[in-house]
């Protein structure tokens, strides 16, 4: 037994053909090639991933720290998905009770090799943040207790169940929003790159003692970009996914798409994704780099000109480089101040990016994710303004201990008045969507009916209001919500 892939292989013969899930809770980091945890590596031996871990203790108020790990292992699950499609007879999927969600799987409605979201709570809180994100992230929801995972557990009241602390919630969906999350289809509008060859090679640029954030002051890794990249998009609320190594080597998934690619900090290219790479520009595809890129292959060995600089003398259309002054360390570390230099970045040419989604009323905390549904569009709302309020006597028993969360506030106080104004771009939004008929997606259809505004956190519906800013070309909706009293989080459906 010489890894843990080759353990999930063992174990995958073994119960075949039962179904077989295991979670990974980070797989971006450098230091844990020193631990043998990679899911690309288990991917050929499992059927589901969990996403963990949200509303343990009070970090995960934070959430976004997780949204890059999430997006990351929601890939690996896609690609578990089409592996189940190609070839079902080796994942145990020839029951007759599962042809229907096959051919679902194949027409791009549904997936049945899904991610699912696991979140240990032992309050509601927690409970309600993890169902919340579940549902943010487009996957399913596992509510764990914490039993035996605490440094103290209390006997006088026992912990609760899982089931007492969702029910609440679960209950609410079943009756008032429905939503299969795995008919649901992201908004891509942008691409990623996650290239793990950074991460197996175990390349960074050198430590910054001196640096204000501790974990780049130990050395600047193509992952801290990828982090820094998905806070600054979620902020923006721009629509996209990660686009990681395997397909940066497979010249017909890069090029089936139109959305441009941002390659941030990307020290290591291997020579395949140099030429898959190469021919997506060649054909006029749009790419962002921030230096440096490509200084060497995935056998460690130097290349004579690094490959911004390669290409950058090609002169591609569509490639715009920018300096190492635009990594993540060596911008400021207010994140709004990275997240607007960043979408700065997109909107220059001849990348010329602009966003389906645009908040036009006033800054505001709430992060918002569209999504298409084969009934129609879903909007989710989740606060970013959390704070996390933890157990005076609980701690977890995990390597990294921390206070155990119990209540979770805003940093805003509910009682103001949250009225949001968001501008929806029709023309991006098909294109987003590869949609060229510019009647198939109109104000008049994109929400299956009179739209409304619902939370857990209320006791009834509020309205929403649709006004269409250029009535000529039906090119601009301004969606008006009534956000006010409410915490975490709220969603906009077809009534």
């Amino acid at each position: 037994m010489r890894s843990v892939a080759d353990h999930a292989a063992m174990v995958r013969e073994t119960i075949f053909p039962l179904q077989l899930m295991t979670c990974c809770s980070a797989s971006g980091p450098v230091h844990l090639n020193s631990l043998a945890l990679d899911l690309d590596h288990l991917k050929p031996h499992l059927d589901m991933l969990m996403l963990e871990n949200c509303g343990l203790d009070i970090d995960t108020a934070d959430w976004l720290r997780a949204e890059a790990e999430v997006m990351a292992q929601k890939d690996i699950a896609v690609q578990i998905q089409r592996k189940i499609v190609g070839e079902p007879q080796l994942r145990g999927l020839n029951e007759p009770e599962l042809t229907e969600q096959m051919e679902a799987t194949i027409r791009g409605e549904r997936v049945i090799a899904p991610a699912v979201a696991l979140s240990y709570t032992i309050y509601e809180d927690g409970a309600y943040l993890g169902w919340s994100l579940a549902r943010f992230w487009g996957v399913g929801n596992w509510c764990s207790t914490l039993h035996g995972r605490l440094v103290y557990e209390p006997t006088d009241p026992p912990l609760p169940e899982s089931s007492e602390l969702v029910a609440p919630y679960n209950n609410w969906e079943d009756i008032h929003s429905p939503i299969d999350c795995y008919s649901g289809r992201d908004i891509v509008e942008l691409r990623l790159v996650n290239n793990q060859f950074n991460r197996l090679v175990g390349w960074e640029s050198p430590a910054d003692e001196a640096h204000p954030a501790p974990e780049l002051a130990q050395g600047h890794q193509h992952w801290h970009e990828v982090e820094g990249w998905t806070r600054a998009l979620i902020k923006n609320n721009i629509g996209y996914r990660q686009l990681r190594g395997e397909e940066l080597a497979d010249a017909e998934q890069l090029t089936a798409e139109e959305s441009p690619i941002v390659l941030a900090a990307s020290g290591v290219i291997s020579d395949a994704q140099q030429a898959t790479l190469e021919t997506y520009l060649a054909a006029g595809g749009r790419l962002l780099i921030i230096r440096p890129c490509g200084l060497i292959n995935e056998h460690r060995i130097a290349r004579p000109v690094d490959l911004a600089t390669l290409w950058s003398e090609r002169g591609y259309p569509g490639l715009h480089v920018a300096g190492e002054e635009y990594r993540i360390h060596n911008l400021a570390t207010d994140t709004d101040r990275i997240a607007a230099v960043l979408v700065d970045l997109l909107a220059a040419a001849p990348i010329n990016f602009s966003p389906v989604l645009s908040v036009v009323s006033e800054p505001t905390e709430w992060s918002f994710r569209l999504r298409r549904h084969p009934e129609g569009f879903v909007l989710h709302a989740l606060n970013r303004g959390l704070i996390g309020e933890g157990d005076p006597n609980l701690e977890s028993a995990f390597v990294s201990p921390g206070r155990i969360l119990k209540n979770l506030h805003a940093t805003q106080s509910v009682d103001i008045p949250q009225k949001i104004l968001l501008r929806l771009d029709i023309p991006r939004l098909r294109a987003a969507l590869q949609t060229p008929d510019h009647s198939s997606i109109t104000i008049g259809n994109f929400f299956p009916e009179k739209p409304e505004l619902l939370s857990p956190e209320w006791s009834t519906a509020r309205p929403i209001s649709l006004t269409v800013t250029d009535e000529a070309e039906n090119n601009s909706v301004t969606i008006a919500l009534d956000l006010t009293g409410t915490r975490i989080y709220a969603v906009v459906q077809g009534a």
